[in-house]
């Protein structure tokens, strides 16, 4: 079946651009809500949204309109401009600062979230078993992860 096109060519293209625009400024509240290490829930509640909403801004599925994304931009700390940074329309996705979120603590972040989402006594059992092991580092001498 061949592809129908609704509107003009321009419209279309138009479409398409936003969509890439979004999706590059959703990962770049991303990247800066993890270097700032907020958790998405942390972010949402500083903005006032879901930590729902505020995965749709990441993935690119929902617009960020221009008032929440200064919202953002000063629970985070960064400079609106920062979020385009590097966008062309034409290019794919170009990451400026390549070194901006550090992979340990872009997991460790992660890993927050996953406990958040956790039940109550869930998220005490993996407190509980992340004391006993620190515990058991130090008695040992294990001062990496003491």
């Amino acid at each position: 079946m061949a592809d129908v096109m609704i509107g003009t060519p321009k419209r279309a293209m138009r479409a398409a651009r936003l969509s890439a625009m979004d999706t590059h400024v959703g990962a770049r509240v991303r990247a800066g809500r993890m270097h700032r290490g907020f958790t998405m829930t942390m972010l949402g509640d500083a903005i006032g949204v879901t930590d729902g909403q505020i995965e749709k801004y990441e993935r690119g599925d929902n617009g960020i309109i221009a008032g929440r994304l200064h919202a953002i931009s000063r629970a985070l700390n960064i400079a609106p401009g920062w979020f385009f940074d590097a966008f062309a329309a034409d290019e794919s996705l170009a990451w400026d600062k390549p070194d901006l979120v550090d992979p340990e603590r872009a997991a460790a972040i992660t890993l927050a979230e996953e406990i958040l989402a956790m039940e109550a006594p869930q998220r005490r059992a993996v407190r509980d078993m992340v004391r006993k092991l620190k515990e058991a580092a130090a008695a040992s001498g294990d001062a990496a992860v003491a």
